[in-house]
């Protein structure tokens, strides 16, 4: 495998990558130029970091299990690319040598084709990785929804937000 999977490392790429990145900061800053209180804006950075990585761990799944025509990107890019995934660290930790070796063929190869790309899936199901990175995506989620139950907001408002925390895990784009 092309570098050692460090569940730390992989944890800060889902922090800064998408969970500062795409929902952090954008609320925060909505927050701020609505004059927004530093409580308030505690609670949304609480949220939006939660929300975050449980949309991070959605989308590897989603970019291994998907299809182009979902994700918009090409079957097992992530495993083409070598991605350090908290996919890949529990598959690492969960399967057995032989299945590992199989794993290890195809990461961080260009040349991997459909077929090696429904070996590794079938491999990440039948260990359950897939499984564990959508119990820790539902986790996030659960943690994002009960700091936004402990926020004082309009219902409306609140209701948008846990919508939009919901579509977050649950997309299939």
């Amino acid at each position: 495998v092309r570098g050692y999977l460090n569940l730390k490392k992989i944890e800060k790429v889902n922090y800064y990558k998408t969970a500062q990145y795409t929902i952090t900061s954008p609320l925060s800053l909505g927050l701020i130029a609505s004059g927004g209180d530093k409580v308030l804006t505690q609670k949304f950075e609480q949220f939006g970091s939660e929300l975050g990585k449980a949309f991070q761990l959605a989308d590897d799944l989603l970019g291994m299990f998907g299809s182009t025509k979902q994700t918009g990107k090409p079957i097992g890019s992530d495993i083409r690319e070598g991605k350090q995934t908290l996919l890949m660290y529990y598959a690492k930790k969960l399967t057995n040598p032989g299945q590992w070796r199989e794993i290890e063929m195809r990461f961080g190869k260009d040349d991997i084709n459909s077929v090696d790309v429904g070996v590794v899936r079938g491999i990440l199901k039948d260990c359950g990785a897939q499984a564990k990175v959508a119990v820790a995506a539902n986790d996030y989620l659960q943690k994002s929804l009960l700091i936004l139950e402990g926020m004082e907001l309009d219902d409306e408002i609140a209701e948008l937000l846990r919508a939009f925390a919901q579509y977050c895990v649950q997309r299939k784009k």
